[in-house]
């Protein structure tokens, strides 16, 4: 799940290497009616630029919520993109305008809105539901008692996937049929199914039997005895719906930059000073730190300090049971180090390193000399995604309940979705912590450099998809290339290939990462480049 709207998302819910999703495809389409004219270089196009893009409608922006991600992968990126302008300028107007956003976005949190998560939890945090979860209904019997809770794993299934019951007769013990109709409306029927475990015909077993990677249902046996009779389930059609989920990629996403702005603020004594800058810096830590915590329960740390976030199993995903991809971890990496620069906390610098050390592990080094560079996959090699599973025959001992078998998925990352992963290395080295334990070294400042200069630069305004040079980068994909001008501090001609890409796209307002590639090709300019 990345990265930005307009971007076909493999991964998450793909189920198979290569495979895009519309997570959000289409999402920034309130775009300016006819292209407008920027130059990327200049900070003053880039404020028309922002204002173009709060003034469009398109989503993204710091008044919506997440149910759709929005937050995460659009007003995230301008968070960091006012971040990354303010770093560069050192032009206060921009905490100002950074202030008046985060301050709309903790107004979107689950327990300002009044709002629950799947386990009806209403956290310091922003659940998200529609096409990035597993879809579920339970059914009842007519005396409204729980009997059999169905669910799809289905990708982006959203609301779109129901379940019919037809009554073969009506005693307590008539066989009935279900007719599951997946996202395009394809029916799959289950013909005169009952609930005696010990029929060749008991529901749980003949739909466990038919587990297939498109339709991905399953249905879980709910009544309180199954050895007792309770009732038919009622009869008629109903609407699968997703589930309420709080990613902890989402949280990483929009509490990176906000952590941003209280490092920056407690770094600087003339800010600190000023009262509105402590007083927003405060608070602004406070949200992050119960962001972060509220996800101690899906942390994974194995015995050789390797750290990771899990999707614990019947979480409603389509991988549940499996370590997240390594990006997604990431994010919430990002967080840490920088409240560890914040703060001077060894909790946040162990959560930090092991992170670290989950990542820098499933990277593979080619090259010798001056030309070594990394490349590494989507999924780490610790995830249970990676090496794929099948079904086991027992519910108990499958690794996931929402996917029963799920093909390996060895693909490598691709250059949005990596971006994340380079936010993190960046940062775990600003933090002036040891390498290679805890944080990245220079020398793979320099290395990842080159992964951008030698495997994904091709052309003078082209670049390949993956960060092994193979791909190409096409729409969606290429203008997130400026996200890797960060890397240019560690050789200046990451920037210049990044800055030619963007001119060649001339890409609009329409997306926050848009505004936060924007924000890099003027950080660019004034730190690498020449200055406008």
């Amino acid at each position: 799940m990345d990265q930005s709207f307009g971007i076909s998302r493999r991964g998450l819910l793909a189920g198979a290497a290569g495979l895009g999703v519309g997570l959000g495809v289409g999402l920034g389409s309130a775009s300016p009616a006819a292209a407008a004219t920027y130059d990327y270089t200049s900070r003053t196009s880039f404020d028309t630029f922002l204002a173009d893009f709060e003034s469009s409608g398109a989503k993204g922006q710091a008044t919506d919520n997440n149910e759709f991600g929005y937050l995460a992968w659009g007003q995230a990126y301008v968070l960091l993109g006012l971040v990354r302008m303010y770093e560069a300028t050192k032009d206060t107007g921009y905490l100002d305008h950074l202030i008046r956003n985060i301050d709309q976005v903790l107004d979107q949190r689950d327990q300002v809105r009044g709002v629950t998560d799947h386990r009806g939890i209403s956290g310091p945090v922003w659940r998200a539901a529609t096409q990035y979860n597993a879809a579920r209904a339970t059914l009842m019997d007519k005396n409204g008692n729980p009997l059999l809770d169905v669910r799809t794993a289905q990708r982006a299934v959203n609301n779109l996937a129901s379940i019919e019951v037809v009554h073969n007769g009506e005693t307590d013990t008539s066989p009935f049929t279900l007719i599951f109709r997946d996202k395009t409306n394809a029916a799959t029927t289950f013909s005169n199914v009952n609930f005696d475990t010990g029929s060749a015909n008991y529901v749980f077993k003949v739909i466990y039997n038919q587990y297939n990677d498109n339709t991905r249902i399953s249905v879980r046996d709910v009544r309180p005895s199954h050895a007792t009779a309770v009732g038919l389930p009622v009869a008629g059609k109903t609407t699968l719906q997703p589930a309420n989920y709080v990613y902890p990629v989402h949280t990483g996403q929009i509490c990176h930059p906000i952590a941003s702005f209280v490092r920056i603020v407690n770094a600087d004594p003339t800010l600190k000073a000023n009262t509105q800058y402590k007083a927003k810096a405060d608070s602004y830590l406070a949200a992050v730190q119960a962001a972060v915590a509220f996800h101690d329960y899906e942390y994974w740390v194995n015995a050789d300090g390797f750290g990771a976030y899990q999707w614990l199993k019947e979480t409603p995903v389509p991988a549940d049971g499996s370590n997240m991809p390594l990006n997604q971890c990431n994010t919430l990496g990002s967080t840490y180090a920088e409240l560890y620069r914040i703060t001077g906390s060894s909790a946040y610098a162990l959560r930090m390193k092991q992170l670290k050390l989950c990542f820098r592990s499933a990277m593979t080094q080619v090259g010798t000399g001056s030309s070594i560079r990394y490349y590494w996959p989507y999924w780490g090699p610790r995830a249970a995604a990676y090496n794929g599973w099948t079904a086991t025959g027992f519910t108990a001992k499958d690794i996931s309940s929402f996917t029963q078998t799920k093909p390996a998925e060895k693909q490598i990352e691709d250059i949005s979705h990596a971006a994340l992963n380079l936010e993190f290395a960046i940062d775990t080295f600003r933090t002036g912590l040891p390498a290679p334990d805890s944080a990245f070294s220079l020398a793979d400042m320099q290395r990842l450099a080159n992964t951008y200069l030698l495997y994904i630069k091709s052309g003078a305004t082209t670049a390949h998809l993956n960060i092994n040079g193979t791909g190409t980068a096409g729409a969606g994909f290429i203008d997130q290339i400026p996200r890797w001008i960060g890397i240019a501090e560690w050789n200046p001609a990451v920037y210049t290939h990044a800055l030619a890409v963007t001119q060649a796209q001339a890409f609009q307002p329409d997306q926050g990462s848009h505004v936060l590639g924007f924000a890099y090709c003027v950080y660019g300019t004034i730190k690498f480049g020449k200055s406008s």
